[in-house]
């Protein structure tokens, strides 16, 4: 038999016998990549204190609640996009420093990043989160739309009567 030709049959060997490693190999070098390439998508302090200086830099707010803010980062990272876009965010941000403005900042973001910094912001003021997938509320009581009454209406009213209630007249005594 030719020496060349039991080389490549031994080869071949190998590559069959390897080929079920494959995709897990290439999953998990992925997926180290990906915790290396976002410090948001963990679950750890670290990443919740880069989160939270990134909406205090999009929301130009100083008074964000961090257990609100731990729900955002949960749900953004649930997102199909939402790490990535975070991401690409961060890194646009981190490259301007704090000498840049936000609006110049935002000039350089591309409509995805828009996107991304939007629905940031949306969810931060009015304490619901918004995406295609669902609905959900994080919190009325740190919403930012109602930070601007809080002198003279100090908490958003819950209610726990069904709803439409106020259209029947109480009773006469």
């Amino acid at each position: 038999m030719n020496p060349d030709r039991r080389q490549l049959l031994v080869m071949l060997a190998a590559l069959t016998v390897s080929l079920p490693a494959i995709p897990g190999f290439l999953w998990a070098t992925a997926a180290a990549n990906d915790k290396d390439a976002s410090p948001c998508i963990n679950g750890s302090e670290e990443a919740l204190d880069v989160f939270m200086e990134l909406s205090h830099r999009l929301t130009s707010s100083s008074e964000l609640d961090r257990k609100t803010g731990q729900q955002i980062l949960q749900q953004m990272n649930s997102e199909p996009w939402g790490p990535e876009h975070m991401q690409r965010v961060l890194d646009k941000i981190d490259a301007g420093g704090n000498k840049k403005d936000i609006t110049e900042i935002f000039a350089t973001f591309d409509d995805a990043e828009l996107w991304f910094a939007g629905h940031l912001i949306t969810t931060w003021v009015t304490g619901m989160y918004f995406h295609e997938s669902r609905n959900m509320v994080i919190s009325y009581d740190h919403a930012l739309m109602f930070s601007a009454f809080r002198d003279i209406y100090p908490q958003p009213n819950h209610c726990n009567s069904e709803f439409a209630y106020w259209q029947v007249a109480p009773l006469q005594q």
